[in-house]
């Protein structure tokens, strides 16, 4: 009978200390979505960024990216051209209004 002998490793060789393997933390995530919020360019949120770079201390943040950004944009739904109700009843409406051209609503009942 063969035997047979794994080793397990959770995280993938070579990118446990790889800083471009690293997410960004969740304050850091909020601090740009308040900027993309606030309608500040991508360009001039990436150039501040990347000026913050202090004694070449690299983190994670310094090496962001347009496609970060526009996943920070989705994630907190800031591309949306609408204006949510605070009244859930109100906001649904104005969702399926602003879905019904993308043919993502199948059913909607008011």
């Amino acid at each position: 009978m063969a035997k047979i002998s794994v080793k397990y490793f959770k995280t993938r060789a070579g990118h446990e200390a790889d800083i471009g393997h690293l997410s960004l933390t969740p304050a850091e995530h909020e601090s740009i979505a308040v900027k993309i919020a606030d309608k500040i360019s991508f360009s001039a949120i990436l150039d501040k960024v990347r000026d913050s770079v202090k004694n070449s201390e690299l983190e994670r943040i310094h090496l962001i990216t347009r496609k970060d950004l526009y996943n920070i944009e989705n994630s907190y739904n800031l591309n949306s051209a609408s204006v949510r109700h605070r009244e859930d009843a109100v906001s649904g409406v104005s969702w399926a209004k602003e879905m019904e051209n993308t043919g993502n609503v199948l059913l909607y009942k008011a």
